[in-house]
């Protein structure tokens, strides 16, 4: 079976079979994304967006106890007063005069 020249050019201009493999490369191609999509949103405990949550409240708890020793329970009295023990007003009873 010998093939001129001619028709050998007709064969390699065809285009009625690339719209097919187009489609099919397409196809698998979505169907591959969707998969891995599932197993990332469904994955098991480890994986996906239950393995995500756990690690984040893992992260999200240890820093809240980084934290507890680091911030006072209270902010300094910004005037400075207040009268307790320790303040910028407190007296011993003793007068000094001239």
């Amino acid at each position: 079976m010998r093939m001129s020249f001619k028709a050998f050019r007709r064969f390699g201009a065809n285009e009625s079979g690339a719209v097919t493999v187009d489609w099919v490369a397409l196809t698998a191609a979505v169907v591959v994304i969707g998969i891995g999509l599932a197993y990332a949103i469904f994955g098991d405990g480890t994986t996906g967006v239950g393995g995500l949550v756990t690690n984040l409240t893992t992260e999200i708890n240890q820093a809240a106890g980084n934290l507890a020793g680091a911030v006072p329970d209270a902010l300094p009295d910004p005037a400075g007063g207040g009268g307790g023990a320790g303040a910028g007003g407190e007296t011993t009873g003793e007068t000094t005069g001239g």
